[in-house]
């Protein structure tokens, strides 16, 4: 690609993402991908709402550790999460469900 030259669509699209994505990414793109990667439609919708409920132990033991030193509390680990992250929360179901 030559200075001056035109982009073709997909160029474009490409430069558009990037240019809208920030140093980081943006939150759109990552559910966006999440999403793709889960399934097409309502399946991929779905599994993405849920793995984000249910996280691995792993992640539970660096991120939650007294819930994971409290084992048999983890059934509420979902729902404490969504009420600590409500405006998030609902921010990315919004994204996943406009998809």
């Amino acid at each position: 690609l030559m200075l001056g030259e035109a982009l073709d669509n997909e160029e474009a699209s490409f430069v558009s993402y990037l240019m809208k994505s920030g140093s980081y990414g943006i939150t759109e793109h990552r559910i966006e991908k999440s999403v793709l990667k889960n399934g097409s439609g309502l399946k991929g919708k779905l599994l993405t709402i849920i793995k984000g409920l249910f996280l691995p132990m792993d992640v539970v033991e660096k991120s939650f550790p007294f819930f994971y030193r409290h084992k048999i509390l983890l059934p509420v680990l979902p729902l404490y999460r969504l009420v600590r992250n409500r405006k998030k929360a609902w921010k990315t179901l919004k994204i996943i469900l406009r998809l």
